[in-house]
């Protein structure tokens, strides 16, 4: 695994190491610690790629500490965001996301 790999990718703040590559929906947990990139946003939050077939889903409400009317007036497409991994549903395909959780 890469340095880059090893910086960017953390479970429950340890080395991404430990955790072993990630490569499916099935390695993915909940309380890692990734980070990825926005790929799109839409009125109810932001999707965001963090290296596997599935984007993940930043919903309005987990984007900041403050009220969102616009996803898009915080994150933009192609922007690297950290972000905290709340819900895993690998039979649904579904990765739920917090940008607020990691920032505080």
């Amino acid at each position: 695994m890469s340095e880059e790999n090893i910086e960017k990718n953390s479970y429950e703040g340890k080395s991404n190491a430990a955790v072993d590559e990630i490569s499916s929906i099935d390695d993915i947990r909940q309380g890692m610690l990734l980070i990825g990139t926005v790929t799109n946003t839409t009125k109810f939050g932001a999707f965001v790629n963090v290296g596997i077939k599935e984007t993940g889903l930043v919903h309005i409400s987990e984007i900041a500490n403050q009220f969102v009317v616009d996803p898009a007036d915080f994150v933009q497409i192609g922007q690297e965001v950290k972000v905290l991994v709340t819900d895993v549903d690998p039979s649904r395909g579904r990765i739920s996301l917090s940008i607020k959780r990691v920032e505080g």
